[in-house]
């Protein structure tokens, strides 16, 4: 719950070395620390609208954290996964697409700096999605089956009822059962990876210290302690 001063201010943990503070331990997973930058910066690249509102504010920033998190655990398994490989065009080409997004060089060299981000640190977040996205190709989709009952199901109780509701006519199941066969592979395949990124994060040793009272975690590895003097800050949105 978060008090009444904090409705306007939200509380991190900055990493402070020698007194200047360089950046706020957002997390630790299996000993790598990640930060609130980290977090910022996916809003941004993503396009994420950050709300006025506190409690959304605040709901907003721990969802993304969760993301990262996820991430990085699904990141080391992958190392140890066969075919899962990410090349530098495969990285090029997603930066690219990036780029398009703005309608000058210029304008993409401000979007870096205001994520405080360099071309290189932007190629890691790209590499690393690109990770997630492959590892999940490899190792749920093979294994999704769609019978055809599920897509006349689909088709009957969820489709059609929606076009029905706007007025808009229904196409004949057979145009439309592969759209419907691609939904149903996403959803499972997305619940597939639920179960197994929960089971994996019980096996972890993860620790989120955005937003708690007190920096102190029982995960917190002992040279962290030592070099970096944690305390909590109160910070503008």
């Amino acid at each position: 719950m978060i008090g009444a001063p904090a409705l306007f201010l939200f509380l991190f943990f900055p990493l402070s070395v020698g007194g200047k503070v360089v950046d706020q331990v957002a997390a630790l997973v299996e000993g790598e620390v990640i930060t609130l930058s980290e977090v910022q910066q996916l809003v941004q690249y993503k396009g994420w609208q950050i709300s006025d509102e506190p409690d959304e504010r605040r709901n907003l920033y721990l969802t993304v954290l969760d993301q990262i998190i996820n991430q990085k655990l699904i990141s080391r398994e992958a190392q140890h996964t066969p075919g899962i490989q990410i090349s530098q065009d495969d990285v090029a080409h997603q930066l690219q697409a990036y780029r398009r997004r703005f309608s000058s060089q210029d304008e993409f060299q401000e979007q870096l700096e205001s994520m405080e981000m360099t071309e290189s640190t932007l190629r890691d977040l790209i590499r690393r999605e690109l990770t997630v996205w492959k590892f999940v190709q490899t190792r749920f989709e093979p294994f999704i089956i769609v019978m055809p009952a599920q897509i006349q199901k689909y088709y009957d109780e969820i489709l059609v009822p929606e076009l029905a509701q706007t007025g808009a006519p229904f196409p004949a199941l057979e145009l439309v059962q592969e759209q419907i066969r691609e939904i149903l592979i996403l959803e499972k395949t997305n619940q597939e990876m639920d179960r197994w990124v929960k089971n994996l994060r019980s096996k972890a040793q993860v620790s989120v210290l955005l937003f708690r009272a007190t920096p102190s975690s029982p995960n917190l590895p002992q040279e962290l302690l030592i070099e970096w003097e944690l305390q909590p800050v109160t910070i503008a949105p």
